[in-house]
């Protein structure tokens, strides 16, 4: 995570405004050390990243061993927030908490844990409220559990992403 930190900085020049990592479950166990190293040497305004049993870096794709990959970028005169996603019981229902106040004019990526977040009854009720921005990204699938990270949170359930809002 070091170095592919330190070959982004290098590259961009400097600090991006968000990076995205994606890793084995070989380094789950390191998921602490990864977010803490890369969000000390990026220095971004958002950062987020999952487990994966398989990912893709440097053009190829690794479905076995283990494995790390970071991206990142600078997104000028953009808002760039990362979020958390929570269930929540009230009374009567169960509440998501975390999403971004944020309208159809923006973008966002999503990583959930399909076991833990209820994905469509979260995406029928953006739906319903009718401010949602475009939504694209993934369900987890690492066994033997789900990773995820959240500007320097790691945690084993619930969705993370980020919203791009502007001129990106």
């Amino acid at each position: 995570a070091k170095e592919a930190a330190l070959k982004i900085v290098e590259s961009l020049g400097g600090s991006p405004d968000l990076a995205v990592a994606f890793f084995t479950p070989d380094h789950i166990e390191d998921a602490h050390q990864i977010t803490d190293g890369v969000n000390r040497l990026l220095d971004c305004e958002a950062f987020v990243g999952c487990s994966s049993s398989s990912l893709i870096g440097n053009g190829t794709e690794h479905v076995s061993g283990p494995g790390l990959s970071l991206w990142a970028a600078r997104l000028p005169g953009s808002r760039v927030q990362a979020f958390d996603l929570q269930l929540t019981s009230g009374e009567e229902r169960r509440y998501v908490r975390g999403w971004p106040d944020v309208g159809p004019e923006a973008s966002a990526v999503l990583l959930a844990d399909p076991k833990s977040f209820p994905i469509d009854p979260f995406l029928n009720s953006l739906r319903e409220g009718g401010r949602y921005p475009t939504l694209v990204g993934g369900l987890l699938s690492s066994p033997p559990a789900p990773c995820l990270l959240v500007d320097g949170i790691v945690k084993n359930s619930g969705a993370v992403g980020f919203v791009l809002d502007g001129a990106a």
